[in-house]
């Protein structure tokens, strides 16, 4: 079976979706500071890493019927998940995993209709939060609907270099 390829990353951590929005009274929701510095944050991480999000955008090239897998590894100091007395903190990573989608979709272009499962995870031991993404394409089952456009998945391998994955430390 050909290996799918897949794009691996570090990025800035996102903020749990309780910390998103606000109500306003007769305005309704709108974005707190911390989303909008967070939103500053991610622009100008793009803007940093531009090139290699064009490259392994073209590297995934999605298509109307693409499946991705997204894996996301949230980093945190000890601090953070765990009291003086050794007790679990209350800090729910699964509050972050929306923000983090549309995050990484608003960031390599496409919908996140695309991301059909998705697995993370809380890990303990750095300084700085971040969190670690592999996005993966899903090989379509056989019998599944053919791919309007053909077969450009084995197009993107053979036009990226023997490796089929990318590793980016980037932030």
């Amino acid at each position: 079976m050909q290996e799918q390829p897949e794009c691996r990353f570090c990025m800035p951590m996102p903020p749990s979706e309780n910390a998103l929005y606000r109500n306003v009274p007769r305005v309704g929701r709108v974005k707190t500071a911390e989303y909008k510095r967070f939103e500053r944050t991610i622009r100008d991480w793009h803007l940093a890493n531009m090139r290699w999000i064009v490259a392994h955008t073209k590297l995934l090239n999605l298509s109307d019927s693409s499946r991705l897998h997204v894996e996301s590894v949230f980093h945190f100091p000890k601090e953070r998940l765990f009291c003086k007395d050794g007790r679990v903190k209350r800090l729910d990573t699964s509050n972050r995993v929306k923000a983090l989608h549309d995050t990484i979709a608003k960031v390599f272009a496409f919908d996140d209709r695309y991301i059909w499962s998705f697995r993370s995870e809380k890990t303990v031991g750095v300084v700085e939060e971040y969190v670690e993404v592999t996005i993966r394409l899903i090989a379509r089952p056989s019998g599944d609907r053919p791919d309007p456009v053909g077969d450009r998945q084995s197009e993107a391998q053979s036009s990226s270099s023997s490796n089929s994955h990318c590793t980016r430390e980037v932030f």
